[in-house]
């Protein structure tokens, strides 16, 4: 499929610059993929369309304070954000930079609230501002008295929003992104949903920059998928396997959730306790084995997110492209009817 078929217009004015003052509080799109109908709401209302038994899957992966600020021995400003520590090399991370120019062999030297000399050396450099780079110390437990988060860089004013920038029930460090469609639930909701019999179970993946990268191929089927890694436990697999025993539903809250499990699922021939790496590239005519509803916020247009959306769509329907359209007509009435987009955005929930 061409690449331009997930291709929209959104105005400037439909970017989110801030989150919603409660959570629960932004607004829903409830679209039944089968009908293409669509139900305006509150994320809130979200209790109202799950069932006793329903088992919802969440993301429990929480950002770290990836963004770094340093300059170089001469003045020269650089910013650099933390994506992966090298495996056999702990103090070495690959990262992206930008600012001034820096050539391999050349040290960084991070700002910081410890009040210690904190630098790095540009170990290697790629294409795009990639690179590895090696600290003079351990910096992964003092990440946030040297790190910041890394919001998108579309949010033009970040103060005071690092704890709006977390889901409420994140908890396993690692991710360079939110999982956004979890940023919608509070305590209250939880509660409120577990004593409706909602059951509640987790997976984790780590976020990084690949999610976000748009498709720069032309066909969509020659995008290759950036690997991800992924920890699923026993406990999460009878949860899920028990609610399908039982015919209830399996909501996944957000893609990340949606590509642990089916990645997982299409790696392993079923869902089984993981923990490595997932390439899964969804797009249509995909075939969900694991999740039956998805809660996922609006996305960026030509990117491996839209593609997914519009598969799960168009699961139901016998031309694989019908997911497609109804996603583009469903984003082009959220945009007339005020929904806000991206990390701090609305919500959608797809039934």
């Amino acid at each position: 499929m061409d690449l331009s078929a997930y291709d929209y217009h959104l105005p400037k004015e439909s970017i989110a610059q801030t989150p919603a003052a409660n959570r629960p509080d932004s607004k829903l799109l409830i679209l039944e993929r089968a009908t293409g109908k669509i139900t305006h709401a509150k994320f809130s209302d979200i209790s109202s369309i799950m069932g006793k038994g329903d088992v919802l899957v969440r993301n429990n992966s929480k950002v770290i304070y990836a963004r770094l600020y340093g300059k170089k021995i001469t003045g020269g400003k650089v910013e650099i954000l933390l994506m992966e520590k090298v495996s056999d090399q702990p103090e070495r991370w690959t990262c992206l930079y930008t600012g001034a120019k820096i050539r391999v062999g050349s040290q960084i030297y991070i700002d910081n609230k410890l009040g210690v000399e904190i630098k790095c050396t540009m170990i290697d450099k790629g294409l795009n501002g990639h690179c590895i780079v090696e600290f003079n110390m351990s910096i992964s437990t003092q990440l946030e008295n040297i790190g910041n988060l890394p919001l998108p860089p579309y949010i033009e004013n970040k103060n005071n929003l690092d704890d709006r920038y977390q889901t409420v029930y994140a908890s396993v460090d690692g991710s360079i992104a939110a999982p956004t469609a979890g940023l919608h639930f509070d305590q209250a909701l939880d509660a409120k949903l577990k004593d409706n019999g909602v059951v509640f179970t987790a997976v984790t993946l780590h976020v990084g920059i690949g999610t976000f990268t748009p498709i720069k191929v032309e066909v969509i089927e020659n995008h290759k998928m950036h690997s991800e890694k992924v920890h699923i436990d026993e406990a999460t697999i009878q949860t899920i396997n028990n609610g399908k025993r039982l015919g209830r539903n399996i909501y996944a809250v957000g893609t990340t959730t949606v590509r642990s499990l089916e990645g997982v699922a299409s790696k392993c021939g079923k869902l089984s306790p993981y923990d490595g790496e997932v390439e899964l590239f969804i797009y249509p005519g995909f075939k969900f084995s694991i999740v039956d509803k998805l809660i996922t916020n609006f996305h960026l247009p030509k990117t491996t997110l839209m593609a997914m959306i519009a598969a799960f769509i168009g699961q139901v329907h016998e031309d694989p492209d019908r997911g497609r359209q109804i996603l583009v007509e469903t984003y082009k009435q959220a945009i007339e009817n005020d929904y806000k987009f991206y990390s701090f955005g609305d919500s959608m929930a797809i039934i």
